[in-house]
C-alpha cells in the first residue's frame, strides 16, 4: 500500500473505531498529566511554597509533544513512520473528547446521577479538539483535614467542568478544568445541617448573621446582615432577631415564621474564593 493510499485509509471512520479504546484512554489520562512525575509538574519546591495555590495553562504544544513521544515506540522503519503519522491525528482527537471519562467513571453512582443532572455531561461535547485547559495546584494542610473538599472553577461567571482533581500528596491538590479559570471556590466538606452564626462585627457583642432571602431566589444571602442579640446566660433575644431579619428583608419579603428564622440561622461550611490576577 502506499502513502497516499494509507493515509486516506487511515483517516477513514472504520480505521478510526478500529483504534483500541484503552489506547484512546490512556493518551487522555497523559492529555491531564496522570503518572507524570511531580518533578516535572514543579521542577523546584520553591515554586510551591507551603500554603500556596498556584494557577496554571496546559500548553497544548508541550502535551502533544508528550504524546507523539509516547505514540513513537516502536517507530524504526519508513512504514512504520507513516502509520504513526496517520494514526497520530485520530488518536489525539479522540482522547482529547475523552478527557472528562475518566473522572465520571470514578465517580458513585449517586454522585455520577447528581453531576449529570447538575451539568447535563455528554462527553462528547464537552471538550472540543482546540479545547484549552487549565487549573491548580493547591498546597496546604486543608487537603489533608478537609477529606471531601468541594472545588468549583469558574471562567467569569460561568462554572467550568472538573476533568481531574487528584491529592498528589498529602497536602497538594491538583485540579483541572475545560476552560480558562479565573477563580476558585473552595468549600468545606458539607457533613450535616446545624444552626450557627459568626462574629464579623469586631469589638461588638453581637453576633452577625448574613440574611438569606425567603421569597424568589430562597437561600441566596441577600447581601444584608442581621444582629443576633445573646445576653450573658448564652440565651439569645429571638424576638429583636425576627425583627432585625423583617427590617434586613424589607416589607415586600413577607412575614418571617419560625421556618424562615430557621434558614437564616443555617450554617453552611466555610468558603474561600481564590482570584487568579495572572
Amino acid at each position: 500500500m502506499k502513502k497516499a493510499e494509507l493515509y486516506t485509509y487511515l483517516e477513514g471512520q472504520d480505521a478510526a473505531d478500529e483504534l483500541p479504546e484503552t489506547v484512546r484512554l490512556w493518551l487522555a489520562d497523559k492529555y491531564q498529566m496522570c503518572g507524570v512525575p511531580f518533578r516535572y509538574l514543579v521542577p523546584d519546591e520553591g515554586l510551591l511554597p507551603p500554603e500556596s495555590i498556584r494557577f496554571f495553562y496546559m500548553d497544548r504544544n508541550w502535551s502533544d509533544a508528550m504524546a507523539a513521544g509516547a505514540l513513537s515506540i516502536g517507530r524504526q522503519t519508513g512504514p512504520d513512520a507513516a502509520v504513526n503519522g496517520a494514526v497520530y491525528p485520530l488518536l489525539v482527537s479522540q482522547a482529547v473528547s475523552r478527557l472528562p471519562k475518566r473522572r465520571l467513571t470514578m465517580m458513585h453512582e449517586n454522585h455520577l446521577r447528581e453531576e449529570l443532572r447538575m451539568n447535563g455531561v455528554v462527553l462528547s461535547e464537552i471538550i472540543g479538539e482546540d479545547a484549552v485547559l487549565s487549573g491548580f495546584l493547591l498546597r496546604s494542610c486543608l487537603v489533608r483535614y478537609w477529606k471531601g473538599v468541594e472545588v468549583g472553577g469558574y471562567e467569569k461567571q460561568e462554572k467550568r467542568h472538573i476533568l481531574r482533581m487528584d491529592t498528589l500528596s498529602a497536602e497538594i491538590l491538583f485540579c483541572l478544568f475545560d476552560g480558562e479559570i479565573d477563580r476558585v471556590l473552595i468549600r468545606e466538606p458539607a457533613e450535616e445541617l446545624h444552626f450557627g452564626v459568626s462574629d464579623v462585627c469586631r469589638g461588638s457583642a453581637d453576633n452577625r448573621v448574613r440574611v438569606r432571602k425567603i421569597a424568589g431566589q430562597v437561600g441566596e444571602y441577600s447581601g444584608a446582615e442581621a444582629a443576633l442579640a445573646v445576653n450573658d446566660k448564652g440565651r439569645a433575644d429571638i424576638g429583636s432577631f425576627t425583627r432585625a431579619v423583617q427590617d434586613a428583608l424589607g416589607s415586600g419579603a413577607g412575614t418571617v415564621y419560625s421556618a424562615e428564622l430557621a434558614l437564616q440561622l443555617l450554617s453552611s461550611g466555610d468558603c474561600c474564593e481564590i482570584k487568579n490576577e495572572g
